[in-house]
């Protein structure tokens, strides 16, 4: 499934950007073909642009994006629970940047808890910051970091285009990157460490295909997600629209952007006021889950929409066993902290061997069967009951 994610995507990118360090965008405009048109949250049809990269992972995969993990390709792991056998230990007292790209859902919580605990593990310090989706507060961290003199940075690229002169300070400063789940578009990255997003967009699809029936052609689903480019929405809304492609069923999608739960709440409050015959919503991440649900409930239209969502958050979980979400995509922040922290060690370390250009992530359904089970994989030491009993906040 990676490499068909790599190889196959139906992407342009414009030629020589890896090597020549020019930020420039890629877009291709939608057709109508059997997906059907794109139309805003007020109904209005518009024109679609997807905008993706696949090329710049074919790079991360030879090694020609990776300065310093000259062995180059990809790890894949196939569960949620597919932790390093060993954490290495660090030769020095590495100081290692944490730039994360927000904490105000669980995935961010989580990250801002398990990045540091894996830094401990192998003997470094890690100083983690909240960027709060604002990409000038993750350059001006990143900025004080090559003050202090940190020997390694880590970071999820708000702006994966105007990050390069933030790199290629970096990389005149001789501090190394392992990136996070949205790449950067432009050199100076060491390795990334990166969910499959097109195929947890596959996978919702087909859970949402499954249960809409014979509903599933001619609909009209809403598709919730965050108002900037960020790499891993698109591969999570690319994937989605492959197997809708794939089956051959036409449909209208409504698209909605926000940030935050309460973001999402109102748009798919204003998108279900302005399309009665709303068939279904997909929510690309967490806030965009739960905001739907929400609006949902509010509106009482939780029994004829038919929604899918994405990530651990404790709050999709239990929509997924209440049976307002029929599933939900996940991987593990436990997981993906530990290895972007073990890979940046063995940099430092200089075992260059033991570090592939790409990490992908293991993704795994969340489904009413298994939402129990799930949930303390990935929440550990509590219970989905407990949670939902209102014992754990």
């Amino acid at each position: 499934m990676k490499k068909f994610f790599v190889i196959s995507i139906l992407i342009i990118v414009a030629v020589g950007i890896m090597f020549s360090g020019i930020s420039c965008k890629n877009i291709i405009s939608a057709t109508k073909s059997s997906e059907g048109v794109t139309k805003d949250e007020k109904g209005q049809s518009k024109e679609e642009e997807i905008v993706f990269a696949e090329e710049v992972l074919n790079d991360y995969g030879t090694g020609d994006h990776c300065r310093f993990a000259a062995g180059g390709g990809e790890l894949i792991l196939e569960h949620v629970t597919d932790l390093p056998a060993e954490m290495p230990k660090a030769k020095e007292k590495y100081k290692i940047g944490f730039a994360n790209y927000f904490a105000f859902d669980d995935c961010g919580s989580q990250l801002m808890k398990y990045v540091p605990e894996a830094g401990e593990k192998c003997g470094v310090e890690i100083l983690a910051y909240d960027c709060n989706w604002d990409p000038i507060k993750q350059a001006e961290a990143i900025d004080g970091w090559i003050m202090q003199g940190v020997d390694g940075v880590i970071l999820s690229a708000l702006d994966p285009y105007g990050i390069e002169p933030t790199l290629e300070k970096l990389h005149k400063a001789g501090i190394h990157v392992v990136c996070f789940e949205n790449p950067p578009l432009v050199n100076w990255v060491d390795a990334i460490v990166i969910p499959d997003p097109w195929a947890g967009g596959y996978m919702a699809a087909k859970y949402l295909v499954e249960a809409l029936g014979d509903k599933a052609n001619n609909s009209k689903i809403a598709m919730l997600r965050i108002p900037e480019w960020y790499w891993t929405i698109e591969g999570r809304e690319l994937g989605f629209r492959q197997y809708i492609r794939e089956q051959g069923l036409n449909v209208e999608y409504v698209i909605g952007q926000g940030l935050e739960v309460e973001d999402h709440a109102d748009r798919f409050e204003n998108i279900l006021q302005a399309n009665p015959d709303l068939t279904a919503g997909y929510g690309t991440y967490s806030s965009a889950g739960i905001g739907m649900v929400q609006a949902a409930l509010s509106l009482n239209r939780i029994d004829d929409v038919t929604l899918v969502g994405w990530d651990l958050d404790r709050p999709v979980i239990a929509a997924v066993k209440q049976g307002y979400l029929v599933a939900s995509p996940a991987y593990s922040m436990r997981q993906s902290s530990m290895y972007m922290v073990a890979h940046m060690v063995n940099i430092l370390n200089g075992n260059l061997d033991k570090v592939p250009a790409i990490t992908w992530m293991a993704t795994e359904p969340i489904l009413p069967e298994n939402a129990d089970k799930m949930y303390e994989i990935f929440h550990e030491g509590e219970t989905l009951k407990d949670y939902m009993e209102g014992k754990i906040k």
